[in-house]
């Protein structure tokens, strides 16, 4: 047995009440999007949701890619995956660049422009890429970096994280403490 999302290290929670909806509502100023009519917090409401921050240009998320790209697949009944892509540089505000490199890329979950940074500053962000799972009941639950960013994608205790937000956060609610066993189901 291993210990909760806290003692992983990896977590930490912003109260739904005081966050998810500035949050939620932000997806709602994207200025346009990609695989995706635009998503509101009505369509969102109950799932857990995997909120990728992210420009095209970012080494380090393009180390991520392949395995946010395969947690949308291997998970998409219980997790829904949103890729924020905020512009570092100004060509990347270009919506025709950022839809090349969805397709090259082989992007198929929905991607948020937020060429005006509004999603950006909703999360409290303030680097690229980024991670954050909402829960089912709309708390944000935000990746801790303790490692370099672009190695939290490939570090087994991020595997084990993505498991228990795919499901867990879908059924019960969890808090940062909470004992949750990552052992395999018998």
């Amino acid at each position: 047995m291993t210990s909760a999302f806290a003692h992983l290290g990896m977590i930490r929670t912003v109260e739904a009440g005081d966050r998810a909806p500035r949050e939620f509502s932000a997806l709602g100023r994207a200025v346009d999007w990609i695989n995706s009519p635009p998503l509101t917090p009505e369509h969102l409401a109950g799932k857990v949701v995997l909120v990728n921050v992210w420009t095209y240009t970012c080494i380090n998320w393009l180390r991520t890619l392949p395995y946010v790209r395969a947690w949308a697949q291997k998970y998409q009944q219980q997790l829904v995956v949103v890729g924020v892509h905020t512009p570092e540089f100004p060509f990347e505000r270009n919506i025709d660049n950022v839809r090349r490199a969805v397709r090259q890329m082989n992007i198929e979950y929905p991607v948020a422009i937020d060429n005006d940074y509004s999603i950006w500053r909703a999360f409290d962000n303030h680097y690229w890429p980024a991670l954050y799972f909402v829960d089912s009941r709309g708390r944000v639950l935000k990746i801790v970096r303790e490692l370099p960013p672009w190695r939290m994608a490939i570090e087994p205790r991020a595997h084990a994280v993505i498991e228990l937000a795919a499901g867990a956060l879908k059924t019960r609610d969890l808090k940062v403490g909470d004992s949750v066993d990552l052992a395999p189901a018998a």
